[in-house]
This record gives C-alpha cells, structure tokens and sequence, in this order.
C-alpha cells in the first residue's frame, strides 16, 4: 500500500550540494513510487537533481541570491510561495516533511494537510566562535532563525529525524513529547566505485568541505605549516567553497604556505578521483551532523584523521584516527608519524553498509509507520 508524502526542500542556494541536499536528493530518487508517492516542492535551481519530474508539485521560480541580504529575501520568497501553493492545491498527504528544520521548510509543512509532519535535523548548533563581523551577523541571524523554528516544530510538528544519537538525545530534551528516531546521513558506494583507481600520493592529503571556520579550515593551514617543516613535499587539496573563503585565502597569505591548493567547487566525479588518489584525508571540523565527507574519504581507503567529535565513534568506531578538538600540533604529528601506514582491510566494507540505498529503505520503512499512526 502506498503512501501519499509531501517533501518540502527550499535549502539549495546554488549547484553545490550541503550533506543534507544530497540526503533529500536520495530519498526523492531512490524511493520506489509503489510505495511511497512523493510530492515535491523546490526552487527550479534543484529540479536538475530529480529524476522522475512527475514527483515535482512545484518548483518555486527565481533567481539564484547573490548577498547574504539576498539569501534571506530569497527563502522568505520561496517559504511564501510554497505556502501559498499548498492553499491552493489543498491536497492531502499522509507524511508531510521539512527538508531541515529551517523555516522555509518548517513553515510550508506546518501550512500543510498533512496527517503526520516530521523534519530532517541532522546536528544542533554548538556554540560557536566567529572569526569575522560578516560571519558574527551570520550566527546571530542563524541563532534567532532556530529559536523560531523551534516554537514551530513544538506546535505543529509529531516527528523528527535526527542524524545521530547525540543530536537525538538533546532534541529529546528539547522536545520531550515528540517522537524521535536516528537516520544516518549515507554515501554514494556507486559513485565512488566508478571513480578511476589510482595509487595513492603518500604525499598528499585532501579537505572536503564547505569553506567556513566552524570546518576548521583556518587550522588546515597551521597544519600544513607544521608538516611543511619537516616534509616541504607533502601536499594538501582543498574541494570545496563557502562564505570564508577569502579569509582562508589571507590566512595561507599570511602564513606563507605554498602548499595548499584551492580547487574550489568541483564535480562530484572529480571530488571523487581526489578522494581516491589521496593517502590522507584531513577533517578538523568542530561540528557535523554526521560526516558524508568523513564517510567518503574512508570508503576511498583514505588515512582520515579528525577532531574527536561525540558522535564520530558511534558512527565510524576506529577507524578514522581521532586527535583533541583543536590539537593542531597533535593532528600534524599524526600525519607524519602515519606515512608508511595502510588504512584497515575491513575499513571499506565497514563505511559501505552506509551506502544511500539501505538509508532510503529503512527510512521510508520508518515513515510508513509514522503515516499509520
């Protein structure tokens, strides 16, 4: 028996997936219509992403934001209109689901006919030290639009889908009356798979990532400095864009390490094929709902080496190597003293039962029970 779902995914800002955009983009096109008959509403930036465009009940016109300022224009636009368009529809679905608990997401389902009304809130946000004004405006805004947030999700809301344990257990104390259960965030075993097999660069290590500093990636370049001095052939690849960009960019100025290279936004092909040529993967992020990156760097038989976040060894065990949270001379001697290591034989084939598909099956298994009460 099918079940009629509303999915509301308005995030997307541009071409460059967050970890959530590719969860939602899995679960659209990995779920079978059979059984569960998904009714989607997003801005026409992500309509590329959706195989089966009968799924689509509207995609919200508009252009992509340029500022910040036009970020926020853009979504309360976008939260708006899909308002509007479930009024005038008035259709009526068994499941409704926010894409994030942010409120161009959260408002549209409250909005909605829907029997039962879940979210996606895959981390909470920690305290965070900003590292310019512009970002210090960035949190403040964040930090106002979750509080609002959270008042909708405690009135409107029956479930929530969390992306690890610990980020469950502190929304169990903020919500105390709502259901709550874990999904991993998962990876793409297919993709990665098809990616060229090359022999790794024992001098080279690679940061996937959104450029911001709550990624760490200031501390990239105190790393690097450090490993520099002992080994100046080592080399670091850095994938990824973001609003710090630029500051990263004064920071390897300012410290004169020529050994970083920005390669910005780049296919996932390509992010793939530097995964898998890199013999070390650095991640000194300071918070993550789950670690798709972490993930895919230990699929690629990457030496990964990280801060020690709570949820990590719940998710990856031992396998990645973990260092104190902000330890960056700990995090360099790591790398040097693992130069002639191998990755574990069972590291792959553990990090492989996260792959998409087996995520997408237990999570719609979870939202047809949720849907039948």
């Amino acid at each position: 028996m099918s079940i009629k779902e509303l999915i509301v995914w308005n995030g997307m800002s541009s071409v460059q997936l967050s970890g959530g955009d590719n969860y939602t983009i899995n679960l659209i096109n990995l779920t079978n219509k059979d059984q569960v008959d998904q009714k989607i509403i997003l801005p026409d930036i992500s309509r590329q992403f959706v195989h089966d465009k009968r799924k689509i009940l509207h995609a919200i016109k508009g252009v992509a934001p340029g500022s910040f300022l036009d970020l926020i224009k853009v979504y309360n636009a976008r939260k708006r209109q899909a308002v509007k368009i479930l009024r005038e529809k008035d259709e009526r679905f068994d499941i409704g689901l926010a894409s994030s608990p942010f409120l161009f997401d959260t408002i549209p389902v409250a909005k909605s006919n829907s029997k039962a009304k879940g979210c996606i809130f895959f981390h909470t946000l920690p305290k965070r030290e900003a590292k310019s004004i512009s970002t210090a405006i960035r949190f403040l805004i964040a930090d106002v639009e979750r509080r609002l947030s959270f008042r909708v999700i405690e009135k409107h809301f029956d479930f929530i889908i969390a992306g690890n344990e610990l980020v469950k257990d502190d929304l169990q104390k903020r919500f105390p009356h709502k259901k709550i259960f874990v999904s991993d965030a998962g990876i793409d075993t297919k993709a990665l798979d098809e990616a060229k097999d090359v022999e790794k660069d024992p001098f080279s290590g690679c940061f996937v990532g959104r450029l911001v500093s709550q990624k760490g990636i200031l501390d990239l370049v105190d790393i690097m400095k450090r490993i520099n001095k002992a080994h100046p052939e080592f080399k670091l690849t850095i994938v990824g864009d973001g609003p710090e960009k630029q500051l990263l960019m004064d920071e390897i100025k300012k410290e004169n390490v020529d050994s970083i290279r920005l390669l910005g936004f780049v296919s996932e092909e390509e992010k793939n094929q530097v995964l898998k040529r890199s013999k070390f993967f650095f991640f000194p992020s300071k918070e993550e709902g789950w670690g798709i990156s972490l993930a895919e760097a230990l699929y690629s038989e990457a030496i990964c080496v990280c801060y020690d976040l709570p949820h990590y060894k719940g998710i990856f065990e031992d396998y990645p190597i973990y260092i104190k949270n902000n330890s960056k001379e700990e995090f360099a001697r790591q790398i040097m003293e693992s130069y002639h290591q191998q990755p574990s034989e069972q590291q792959k084939e553990f990090v492989g039962k996260y792959d998409y598909e087996n995520i997408v099956k237990k999570l719609n298994l979870t939202l047809m029970r949720m849907s039948s009460g």
